[in-house]
């Protein structure tokens, strides 16, 4: 949660100084590296955890291909079992509240940039007065 969190402001924050600092100068190829860097950092928890749920939904359905009816009864039992607890497919969650998945960065990439454009916002009306 707190990494998700830290790595979510820094990519707000970097964003508003990338903008304001001077196109191809050094700092301005520091910042967006380290943009990058913050932005990877988070899809690949995102990506991951997307091709969990996927996998996991694909494992409820690959019981049914099984060939359980040729099985012993206790097999049939214990795979009965697992089918019912594999029914849900597995979802992380950041802390319990957001799930962790493609959808939940591409929100987050919209609401920094939301943020972003709020700051700019306020930064030109700062300039004007």
């Amino acid at each position: 949660m707190v990494q998700f969190i830290c790595s979510s402001l820094m990519l707000c924050v970097s964003m508003y100084e990338l903008s304001l600092s001077e196109p191809m100068s050094a700092h301005f190829f520091q910042v967006f590296l380290f943009q990058i860097s913050a932005t990877n950092e988070i899809f690949l928890y995102c990506w991951f955890a997307n091709e969990v749920i996927i996998k996991s939904e694909k494992l409820y359905y690959a019981t049914f291909e099984s060939q359980w009816y040729d099985s012993s009864t206790t097999f049939r039992k214990n795979l009965t079992i697992f089918t019912h607890q594999v029914k849900k497919p597995i979802c992380l969650f950041v802390y319990n509240i957001v799930p962790v998945d493609i959808k939940s960065f591409s929100g987050l990439l919209q609401k920094c940039w939301s943020f972003f454009i709020a700051m700019k916002n306020t930064e030109d009306l700062r300039s004007n007065n």
